[in-house]
């Protein structure tokens, strides 16, 4: 069984862990030395090293990260509060859960980081010159998925041919040669786009060479094998059958981007040259596919760079990872450590804020962005103020900066993740819209394909054309002009008004007030754009047949509750009393992303909450109360 090192200063904390490990780990328990850190001797080795936090040291993270990297397995944090998790990126070896934790969450983190666990480091806690990334990292977490980690030592240890294919950047290579150095002597990288009858000539004097009293299996790489002409591919189909001949004891490594077998049906590529190299087949995901992975492997990537630069201990700040988290990355894994290692480079910081990330030199200098700590001098709020507003009125346009009433600053949500959301919202009709056109000359005389080309375009330009009104409308308030404002007098006609789309989406409404005279300060058109978009955000987002309950729980509070397309139909909760997780804000839909920034300008809060007994979604929504 795999051990567990409890570190906590609380007896009930630790025995509790114990309790709830114990049928699946050896579980030791420790008091932590809350100035030091320093762990205590261990007669064996540990497998996961779960930290409670002293309170003293919670907000000194990069020195907690540090830690972490060089203790001898992987660490789980234990903080006093959620928001102190955001200080820290979970990874391959680091997660943190705040207290009171989820059980079921704990065992889930400690199952993983034991999964996990790295070969034991020489280094001692602290010792960060120590952390350098092993030369097979490209076989493991999070420069592959978990998944593809594992399939490469199998792949390894089975001996037959491997094609690793994916998108362009998404590190094939480096996978191959890694698979190539785990597998033993590899004498011949061939790349395909320079395969002739000379450069094989070559090649297989080169092999016959160093294959003389070779014992071991050989392995032979081929990179791109997507570039290969028709000639080429029988050159080469030729060429592996005749080193089957000559070396009986070797294997074929080979990479593509792009999926050949889509190339194999349309009779572009040889089929027996594809099953001679694709026996068994990897496919490396996009990094928009592991957009859950995606800080991890920033952050290796930044350990794995900043002893070269003398940067000591490099860790992103949540404004990073979620800008990091949002882009599309079409240089896939690439591209992210060209971006990572740049921004080091050139910022030269520990601790990298979001905007520190450089993702193009060119663009950044010319914009005068992303550089911020290098040349521009720090802008001082009286100076944004008078720069985003004429004649004493706050200017709230998406371009400018918006006030508050109270003239303090309230920041636009990230442009970059407004065009993201944006983009997300009208890509759909758009592809819907292409498709049916593209069809439309192959199915004119259908006439029930042309009825319904007509509803779903209707369907789709009524849905942009939507949404260009919402952010019309926004753009179009100024500073809020705040006067006491009935809840119940703003809910019920919306929602009476918005009947009809309800019942197409066959989705009833539990409408409550629980505070009859529930009056909020705030400005009477800001709450009915937000209430109306929050609700249409909610119903595109209800699974159909379920019911949604919308309630006013308490002066200046209302909620609105649904069940989402991805959870089953649960009873309505009457208010948010359940226990509720907080969910990330970062995706949020447009619609409600716009609702946000207004709540925001009432100093307001709305958050989005998952009710776990209920498995609802429910939407949070406070403003100041008359």
């Amino acid at each position: 069984m795999k051990r567990i090192l409890v570190l906590d200063n609380s007896e009930a904390t630790r025995e509790t862990i114990e309790f709830l490990l114990e049928s699946e780990f050896i579980v030791e328990k420790r008091a932590v030395d809350g100035e030091n850190l320093t762990l205590p001797a261990l007669d064996t080795p540990i497998d996961v090293i779960i930290l409670g936090v002293p309170r003293e040291l919670q907000s000194g993270q990069p020195q907690l990260a540090a830690w972490a990297r060089s203790a001898p397995c992987p660490v789980l944090f234990l903080v006093n509060s959620p928001s102190s998790t955001q200080a820290f990126a979970n990874s391959a070896r680091t997660g943190c859960l705040s207290m009171p934790f989820d059980p079921y969450r704990l065992r889930a983190e400690v199952e993983r980081l034991a999964a996990a666990k790295q070969p034991e480091s020489t280094a001692s806690p602290g010792n960060i010159a120590a952390l350098s990334i092993r030369a097979n990292r490209y076989a493991e977490y999070p420069f592959i998925s978990r998944a593809n980690a594992m399939l490469v030592h199998r792949f390894v240890a089975a001996g037959l041919p491997v094609l690793v294919f994916g998108e362009l950047g998404c590190g094939q290579e480096n996978v191959v040669q890694t698979m190539a150095s785990l597998a033993g002597p590899s004498p011949l990288c061939l790349s395909a786009a320079e395969i002739n009858e000379s450069y094989l000539r070559e090649q297989d004097d080169k092999l016959t060479a160093s294959v003389l009293g070779a014992e071991a299996a050989i392995t032979i790489t081929i990179h791109g094998i997507e570039q290969l002409t028709m000639q080429g591919q029988h050159l080469l189909l030729n060429f592996l059958t005749a080193q089957e001949e000559k070396v009986p004891r070797r294997r074929f490594l080979a990479t593509a981007n792009g999926d050949l077998l889509q190339r194999v049906y349309s009779g572009q590529f040889l089929v027996p040259l594809y099953y001679r190299l694709a026996t068994l087949t990897l496919r490396l995901a996009p990094l928009r596919e592991r957009c859950e992975d995606i800080p991890a492997l920033a952050q290796t990537i930044a350990d794995s760079y900043a002893p070269d630069l003398n940067l000591g201990v490099v860790s992103f700040s949540t404004g990073a990872r979620q800008r990091l988290g949002k882009y599309l990355w079409f240089g896939n894994a690439n591209e992210l450590e060209m971006v990572i290692t740049r921004t080091l480079a050139i910022q030269r910081k520990s601790l990298i804020e979001e905007t520190d990330l450089i993702f193009d030199v060119e663009r950044e200098l010319a914009a005068g962005s992303g550089m911020r700590g290098l040349a521009n001098p720090a802008i001082e709020p009286e100076a944004v103020s008078k720069t985003h507003t004429q004649n004493g009125a706050a200017s709230h346009s998406i371009g400018a900066i918006p006030h508050a009433h109270d003239g303090s600053l309230k920041a636009l949500p990230d442009l970059r993740v407004f065009i993201h959301e944006l983009a997300h919202e009208i890509k759909n009709p758009m592809v819907t819209i292409k498709t049916f056109a593209q069809l439309l000359a192959d199915r004119y005389e259908d006439e029930a394909f042309r009825a319904r080309y007509k509803e779903v375009v209707d369907d789709d330009i009524g849905r942009i054309d939507q949404l260009l009104q919402v952010m019309i409308e926004f753009a179009d308030f100024g500073a809020p002009r705040l006067t006491t404002t009935m809840l119940d007098e703003q809910i019920r006609p919306l929602l009476i008004e918005m009947s009809q789309e309800f019942a197409a989406r066959q989705v009833p409404i539990d409408y409550k007030n629980g505070a009859q005279k529930a009056a909020v300060h705030a400005d009477e058109s800001h709450v009915r754009y937000i209430f109306k978009n929050v609700l249409l955000a909610a119903l595109n987002q209800a699974k159909a047949g379920t019911q949604m309950s919308v309630e006013i729980v308490k002066p200046g509070q209302a909620v609105i509750a649904y069940t989402g397309e991805e959870n089953r139909v649960a009873a309505v909760p009457g208010h948010l009393a359940a226990p509720t997780l907080e969910r990330d804000e970062g995706g949020l839909p447009l619609r409600m992303l716009l609702a946000k920034q207004l709540v925001e300008r009432n100093d307001g809060r709305l958050r989005m909450v998952y009710l776990t007994e209920k498995e609802r979604n429910a939407i949070e929504l406070e403003l100041p109360i008359a």
